[in-house]
């Protein structure tokens, strides 16, 4: 990939909800060169960082409120403040041998 396709990410807000420090470390060394505004956390707890990010890579095997239920809470606050709810990832390191996907 050229350079160009990079260029759309700059000034991106992106929350990263992991409790591993190394992936909280690795997302923001390879996303804050590209200009990128990185916040991360251990817990889905910070909703006001929640509430300003365009993008949230958050972990699946957080406990309540960080997973699934997350998403749902995340968007009824946005639709109360008038904004689209961002864009929401779940990354896990583990194999899924549940339904819960």
């Amino acid at each position: 990939m050229g350079q160009n396709a990079w260029q759309g990410l700059e000034g991106i807000h992106v929350l990263v909800i992991d409790t591993d420090a190394d992936v909280r470390a690795i997302v923001r060394a390879v996303l804050e060169p590209l200009g990128v505004l990185v916040t991360t956390t251990t817990a889905a707890g910070a909703s006001e960082a929640a509430l300003v990010a365009d993008v949230i890579l958050c972990d699946l095997e957080l406990v309540e409120p960080a997973g699934p239920g997350f998403l749902a809470a995340l968007r009824m606050k946005h639709h109360r403040r008038g904004r689209p709810a961002p864009a929401l990832a779940f990354v896990t390191a583990e194999p899924l041998t549940d339904a819960r996907v």
